[in-house]
């Protein structure tokens, strides 16, 4: 994968306007940090404008809720998907940058340790009704499902929640200015003075290690990520890399960039930015009202 795969995933929701999802580089900033690894993605001044997990999941929860109506609408009893905690992923905007997950991982994610979403017993075509005229992961067919004469919504009864509830606090020109943000300040900071002096110090120090990269991104997308399981080269590397990184001072010298940046960048689209905290706030509220009804 590539550096900058995905990088417009920023924004990429109303709920969580700057979240990275990446498999391996992030480049985008998330609201909450995980336990245990450096956090400059997530203390990033674009973050702001994300939602926290605790947040995105009274969302989700109401969203369920919205969901029980509409099966409901088709004669089906369903008790609403239970929402785990989630660990957000490590903070991979610069590469590596915590020794453990050095050691242990190598140059990939920890494994996940939340359970997936836990919904009541459901046949297979109570299922359809939920999630829609394609099954998970399938092609959608060709003529409009139905369940007791009634036609199934085509993302299903869960997605037609999820979509009816971002509408209302739905204000793109936000999201793409918090997209365009996290991208723009990233790449300008690439040009920094003081980080390519950071980078050219790091880069010296893994050729003393026997590696020849001109910079941490090399590093990581040279790596084969074969097997499930990293090799002991691969954590090999991603230790000699964090190591240069503390050496050097690179990652809080890339931070202190970027962070300048991004608050030179948010200040040019603050009244876009305003307006999308405030649907977020909105939308949270909402959601938590909704919940405590429902309890």
């Amino acid at each position: 994968m590539s550096l900058l795969s995905g990088v417009a995933l920023v924004g990429c929701t109303q709920q969580d306007a700057a979240s990275p999802d990446r498999a391996r580089a992030s480049t985008a900033p998330a609201a909450s940090p995980p336990a245990g690894s450096e956090t400059y993605t997530y203390r990033l001044p674009i973050a702001e404008y994300s939602l926290p997990q605790d947040e995105q999941r009274v969302i989700r929860s109401a969203q369920e809720l919205l969901a029980r109506e509409c099966m409901e609408g088709f004669g089906i009893d369903y008790t609403p998907a239970v929402i785990p905690p989630t660990r957000q992923v490590a903070d991979r905007r610069y590469g590596i940058s915590d020794m453990r997950t050095a050691m242990q991982y190598g140059y990939r994610f920890p494994p996940e340790q939340s359970a997936g979403t836990e919904r009541s017993s459901l046949s297979p075509e109570e299922r359809k009704v939920l999630v829609g005229n394609s099954a998970e992961g399938g092609a959608k067919t060709e003529t409009a499902a139905k369940y007791n004469g009634k036609r199934i919504p085509d993302e299903g009864c869960l997605g037609e929640a999820i979509k009816s509830f971002r509408k209302t606090y739905s204000y793109e020109p936000g999201v793409a200015a918090a997209s365009r943000i996290s991208v723009d300040s990233y790449k300008k900071s690439l040009q920094d003075p003081k980080v390519k002096t950071a980078t050219s110090k790091w880069s010296q120090c893994m050729a003393g290690k026997g590696y020849t990269y001109a910079t941490p991104m090399q590093a990581l997308e040279s790596q084969s990520f074969e097997g499930d399981e990293p090799s002991a080269e691969e954590k090999k590397t991603a230790v000699a890399d964090f190591s240069c990184k503390e050496e050097t001072g690179l990652l809080d010298t890339w931070f202190s960039s970027e962070k300048t940046i991004q608050k030179e960048l948010i200040d040019d689209s603050a009244k876009v930015l305003r307006t999308l905290k405030e649907k977020q706030e909105q939308q949270v509220e909402a959601a938590r009202k909704m919940v405590a009804e429902a309890e």
